[in-house]
Parts: structure tokens; C-alpha cells; sequence
């Protein structure tokens, strides 16, 4: 049975998949994604001073509701205690290297931009002898340690503790969680959306934004900016379209693609279109929503 108000922890050596899980869990309950690994690294790789670690980590697990995905001890005393749930990612090296492997390497030829704008070159992780250059010196010397390690730490935490020992448990697990139900006023907000009534659908949004603490709220406020911002250039202002736009960005870009079966980013993108060409259009953005099971 999951709480009404998640807090999650994921745990698990590199390449586990705990931040692809969380983005999911993220998803699928409406709460936000906390990746310590991005609260951690500055720029050029260097760790932020410990104490700002420290601080970002405590004003995450603060929230009403999150899913946190990270190893680091130095700020286990502050998100440990506050959550309510811990899920052990405990794979096999045959499945979490190769996984690790097609990420390093996707990530190197890519130049894929991470935290701070940080990327991964492929030489460091080819240096084996030293675990703090390679992540796969590093995913096999966390594997021995975890091993040792969490056991007795799992037994001794506060919340709840799952070890899932393959990829299936997870999903399986994830797949009987009971998917967040958008309050009423949210879905008809959405339906007077998609029907251009754009003033209409700000105001049963507002409601739905007002009438809860949860945090989807800040989706909620994203989606009636957008709706603002449809409304300034319905009405021919195209730079108040654009300034709310802006700020609408703040609400929503911190959630997945998908989330409460809501489309956000391909909102999103249909609105920067129309932005981007803002003569009359032919065909308003659409809030698509999806089945939830």
C-alpha cells in the first residue's frame, strides 16, 4: 500500500536503473523526481561544498512528497528518517553492467549534457585500477559493498524497505501502484482547453491549483499558464503570450514527458510552435491525455 503522500528512496549501484524507476514512479504518482546525483556535482565534475550538498538534500526531503533516487551517506541522516518508503535496486553484475555499458557509451559518443552541464568522456571509465574515475571499477567495487553494507542498514531504517533482485519485481511492483486521478476541476479544465475556451479553462484550473496541497498542484499552476498564455495571443498580444509562457516553464519542465497521463512536454512544444509562428493558427495546442490503468 503506498501513502497517500509518498516518499521514496531508490537505492542502487550504477547502471540499476534507479533514475529511469523514479522518473516512472514520478510519473505515474504525480510527485517530484529528487536525483541527489544533481544536487551533488557543480560544474567540471567537482562536487559542491558538502555543507550546500547538504542543505539542497534536507530542503528536497522536506517536501510533502517526492521520490529520490541516490547512494550518498553524507546525507543519508537527513532523507532517510523522512521517508516513508526505501526500495533496494539489488541486480546481479550480469544485468547492471551491460546496462551501464550502452549508458557510458551513449553518453560518451553522444556528449549527452548531464548535471551543471557536465558530460562523460569514454577514457576515464577504461581506467579499471581506479574506482573514483571508473564507473565500472566503481559499479563493482558498490556491488561487494552494498552487499555488506545495506542489509543491516535496511533492517535498522524507520520506513519500509523492498530488494528487488531483477528488473521484472520493479516493474511488477511499479505496474500496482495506483495511478494519481486528476482532481475534477483539473480534467475539465483540460476539456474547456481543447476546446479554445482558454479563459474558462484558467479559471476551473485555478480551482483545481487552489484545492489541493499535493504537490501535482504545480502542474496544475503550469497548465493554467499555458492556458494564460493562450488566452494573450487569442487575443492578439503575442508578448504576453510569450512572457507567460516563460514562467509557465517553472511548473513544468521539472515533470517527466507523461505525467498523471498528462502530455506535458508535447504541450509544450506545440505552444513554442505556435509561438514561434504567430499568426492566427488553424489548430490550437491540445492537452492530450492518456489511459491510466
Amino acid at each position: 500500500m503506498i501513502p497517500d503522500r509518498p516518499k521514496i528512496v531508490l537505492l542502487g549501484v550504477t547502471g540499476s536503473g534507479k533514475t529511469t524507476l523514479a522518473r516512472q514512479v514520478s510519473a505515474r504518482l504525480a510527485i517530484p523526481h529528487v536525483e541527489l546525483d544533481a544536487l551533488h556535482w557543480g560544474t567540471g565534475w567537482t562536487p559542491v561544498p558538502e555543507e550546500t550538498f547538504r542543505r539542497r538534500a534536507a530542503a528536497a526531503a522536506s517536501s510533502p512528497a517526492w521520490v529520490l533516487d541516490g547512494n550518498y551517506s553524507k546525507v543519508r541522516d537527513l532523507v532517510w528518517p523522512q521517508a516513508n518508503l526505501i526500495i533496494w535496486l539489488d541486480y546481479p553484475w550480469r544485468i547492471v553492467f551491460p546496462r551501464l555499458l550502452r549508458r557510458t557509451l551513449a553518453r560518451g559518443l553522444s556528449r549527452q549534457k548531464l548535471w551543471n552541464g557536465n558530460t562523460e568522456r569514454l577514457w576515464p571509465h577504461l581506467q579499471l585500477w581506479n574506482r573514483k574515475r571508473s564507473l565500472f571499477a566503481w559499479q563493482a567495487y558498490s556491488l561487494r559493498r552494498h552487499a555488506r553494507e545495506y542489509p543491516d542498514l535496511l533492517a535498522a531504517a524507520e520506513a519500509p524497505a523492498l530488494r528487488f533482485r531483477h528488473p521484472d519485481e520493479a516493474q511488477a511492483w511499479l505496474a500496482g501502484l495506483p495511478p494519481f486521478r486528476l482532481a475534477t476541476e483539473a480534467l475539465e479544465g483540460i476539456r474547456l482547453f481543447n476546446a479554445a475556451a482558454f479563459f474558462e479553462a484558467h479559471e476551473a484550473l485555478e480551482d483545481a491549483w487552489r484545492a489541493t496541497d499535493h504537490p501535482v498542484r504545480d502542474l496544475y499552476r503550469g497548465l493554467l499558464q499555458v492556458s494564460v498564455s493562450c488566452l494573450h495571443l487569442q487575443r492578439g498580444n503575442l508578448r504576453g503570450a510569450a512572457l507567460v509562457r516563460d514562467r509557465s516553464r517553472k511548473w513544468l519542465d521539472k515533470w517527466p514527458p507523461v505525467t498523471a497521463g498528462v502530455h506535458v512536454r508535447a504541450l509544450q512544444q506545440s505552444l513554442d510552435a505556435m509561438l514561434a509562428a504567430p499568426r492566427p493558427p488553424h489548430r490550437w495546442p491540445q492537452i492530450l491525455l492518456e489511459q491510466r490503468t
